[in-house]
Formats: C-alpha cells, structure tokens, sequence
C-alpha cells in the first residue's frame, strides 16, 4: 500500500487529481489516456485536503500506478513558444505543472521533489516520464499532434504501458 506525506497546497492549482491507473488508452492523451478511478483522498475534491499532508492510498488495490496531475495557477494566463518547436505556443504554467507517478512496490521508498514541492513515497518508488524526444515520431503525426506528445500524461503511458517503444 502506497503512502505519501507532502506539502502540496492545493489553492494554488487549478486542477489537483490522482488516478489510479489500471489499463492505457493509445488513442487519447491527458486524463483519457489511463484508466481508472481517481483518488477521492488526494485534490481538490478533498476540501480537508491541505490538512491532510499524510495520505494512504488504501481506496482500491485493483491498479498498476498512481498518476498525480496538478495544473499550476502561476503564470497559468501568459503564453510562451514551446522550448523544442516554434510553431506550438502554450500556456506558461505548462512549466509548473505537477506531474509524477508511483508504481506500488512492498518495501520500497521515494522522495519527488519539484519546484516547492516535496513528497515522500512509502510502498512505491517514482516511474520515469520520457522526454519529447523519446517518443517516436508515429507519435506525432495524423491524430497525434502537439497535445499528445507535449502531454506528459501520455508520455508516461507510452514509457510504462510501451516501454519498448521508447526510443533511447
């Protein structure tokens, strides 16, 4: 069983939210991409939830991970050009947004760190979210375009669910 102890302040994101992911769906991205039920304990559907800085993810064991998405307030109305391609412009708070998934693992221990952020694992260890530049390039052409493989949601279940896909 996963627990997590963090100092997440959950006013200063427009969406807080934690999946529990069973199975990918190749043919969307964001939220869409993983099923699975959301964590009714961790966001901002928890109007306790910034009491609560030590959370046991005891709600189902039928998953493989817990995805954590935050879509950060700051900077969350400014646009910027994207860092790797200039024709997609984005939202500036892309920078800031809170993006980590844990794989449930007896024993193990983890520490995410980000920007202000601070979270402990317990009974899981941290999974990689590839880069731009590790997804193939069938990635990013016909019905995925820049939302697909600028998500990092998606790039997290291509690296888990198609590993083998990754190119290094």
């Amino acid at each position: 069983m996963i627990t997590i102890k963090h100092n997440i302040d959950s006013k200063r994101f427009l969406t807080l939210w934690a999946k529990y992911v069973r199975t990918p769906n190749i043919l969307q991205h964001c939220q869409n991409c993983i099923h699975g039920p959301y964590s009714k304990k961790f966001g901002l559907k928890n109007p306790n939830f910034n009491n609560e800085t030590t959370m046991t993810f005891d709600e189902t064991d039928n998953y493989q991970a817990i995805y954590f998405c935050g879509i950060s307030k700051k900077e969350a109305s400014k646009e910027m050009v994207h860092p790797h391609n200039p024709n997609i412009v984005m939202k500036r708070n892309y920078l800031h947004n809170l993006h980590f998934a844990i794989i449930p693992h007896e024993g193990a221990k983890d520490v995410w760190d980000f920007e202000e952020w601070h979270v402990e694992i317990e009974g899981g260890y941290l999974t990689r979210i590839p880069e731009e530049e590790e997804i193939p390039e069938k990635y990013k052409q016909g019905i995925y375009d820049d939302h697909y493989y600028t998500c990092r949601i998606f790039r997290w279940m291509l690296g888990f669910f198609y590993l083998h896909e990754i190119v290094k």
